[in-house]
């Protein structure tokens, strides 16, 4: 894998070995007498922590209205503020706000774009950061070159609140929430695994193995899309890469992170395979055999009163679209195990007519009908659960919701089951800080 796109992620000048790109996207801006582009940024800062600051510097050209970044460390430090305003972006020629609107409309009418303003590079005591260089953005151009538009994952995203192209953004296909040489990077991975399963025939004759060592290549790819996406978020707490999903969402990032692949450090791919190991190792050791179904919770594949306790956490009413962010593994499940995995990858995208969810958009936007969806699709599980429990069995059903309208709709479908609430439990299911962990 190396050897086919390492040359894309080349050290500079100074040849330290590269982590990875900060990127900003771009927009003009809506002063007529101005039009220049405007750098979205959160912050100059892309190191925050109590004995580390680094950020970025902006040199301003107004006759050219061109923006040249640099790098600054400690007190040297002037100034932190990006461009990003509440709702708006900042010009940083003519000093005018460009409203979130405008910039939403750029990205309809192909003014909306992108450039790397820092490179993030390996040290001896960590992480360090860099101005880009000529030879950053002619390994980008190559990737451009080396993309194939056949393997690109075209799948219509849906206009979901949830995804950044139900917020009014003109990203409209799965592909679009990755750059061009994140798109290389992940078509590379999937080929590469298509060559190691073909040779692992030769070796391996067990067919059930040689598809279970299969499937684990294939959620470490699907894993590794998640900071290998246009749509990641760069920790400077931690100088961490971080998944895209805010809060169960994949909302617009004005800046974001690519990572190397190859890199040793977070965000590298050999990182991700040292969690699937850690995993992999846990549980060979510390669980009991057991047998999974993948199927729909009104019709369970099992007899009747053989349970002695259901445990259940279905979906909360209308908090979160699972299927819509579902799709965004599902498009690389499917290219990398869709031969060898076809009965759970067969449809283009994930299932969603049938999902136990009140989400609106999945009916004509009447929030009426999600609701009748949801009791009746609920009340169908619940009522399975039931069928299979014994006689004095518990039914345990884990619910997260603010909302009175779900409540109702939940106690509903209990009782529809023929079931009875004997008790609640109050329980504390997040993270103690509000920060996603870096894993």
């Amino acid at each position: 894998m190396r050897a086919k796109i390492g040359h894309l992620y080349p050290p500079g000048k100074d040849g330290r070995p590269v982590v990875g790109y900060l990127w900003a996207r771009t927009a003009p801006c809506s002063n007529p007498t101005c039009r220049g582009e405007i750098p979205l940024l959160r912050s100059l800062l892309v190191c925050n922590k109590p004995d580390k600051k680094v950020a970025l510097t902006m040199d301003v050209d107004k006759t050219p209205k061109t923006v040249w970044f640099g790098i600054v460390r400690g007190r040297d430090i002037r100034e932190t503020k990006g461009t990003a305003m509440d709702r708006a972006a900042l010009c940083p020629f003519c000093h005018q706000p460009t409203p979130a609107e405008d910039i939403k409309r750029s990205s309809f009418e192909g003014t909306f774009g992108e450039r790397i303003v820092a490179v993030i590079v390996e040290n001896k005591r960590g992480k360090d950061y860099r101005a880009i260089e000529e030879g950053d953005d002619q390994a980008f151009q190559k990737a451009k070159a080396l993309l194939d538009p056949a393997l690109v994952p075209s799948e219509a995203m849906p206009d979901s609140p949830d995804l950044v192209t139900g917020r009014g953004w003109n990203f409209k296909t799965w592909s679009s929430l990755f750059n061009p040489r994140q798109l290389v990077a992940m078509q590379t991975f999937v080929a590469c695994l298509h060559e190691a399963l073909e040779a692992m025939k030769k070796d391996i004759g067990d067919d059930e193995y040689r598809k279970a060592v299969g499937v684990y290549l294939g959620l470490w790819i699907s894993r590794n899309s998640m900071r290998m996406t246009s749509m990641a978020r760069w920790d400077t707490g931690g100088e961490k890469f971080q998944t895209p999903f805010d809060a169960q969402a994949i909302p617009m990032k004005w800046d974001y992170p690519e990572a190397n692949p190859f890199s040793m450090v977070t965000g590298g791919f050999f990182n991700q395979a040292e969690w699937v190991m850690h995993y992999l190792n846990h549980e060979s050791t510390a669980c009991l055999p057991a047998t999974v179904y993948r199927g729909d919770g009104a019709h369970l594949q099992t007899c009747s009163v053989i349970a002695d306790l259901v445990v259940t956490d279905p979906p909360y009413f209308d908090a979160i679209a699972y299927g819509d962010l579902s799709d965004f593994f599902y498009i690389w499940l499917k290219r990398a195990l869709g031969d060898g995995v076809s009965e759970a990858l067969v449809t283009p995208l994930v299932p969603k007519s049938d999902e136990a969810t009140a989400l609106k958009h999945r009916h004509g936007g009447d929030p009426e009908k999600a609701d009748v969806h949801f009791k009746a699709k609920l009340a169908a599980v619940l009522k399975e659960s039931h069928r299979v429990l014994k006689p004095g069995g518990i039914i345990s059903v884990m619910f997260a919701h603010q909302s009175t309208k779900a409540w109702t709709a939940l106690i509903h479908a209990i009782f529809e089951a023929g079931l009875t609430v004997d008790a609640t439990w109050p329980i504390d299911t997040e993270l103690p800080t509000a920060q996603e962990k870096g894993y």
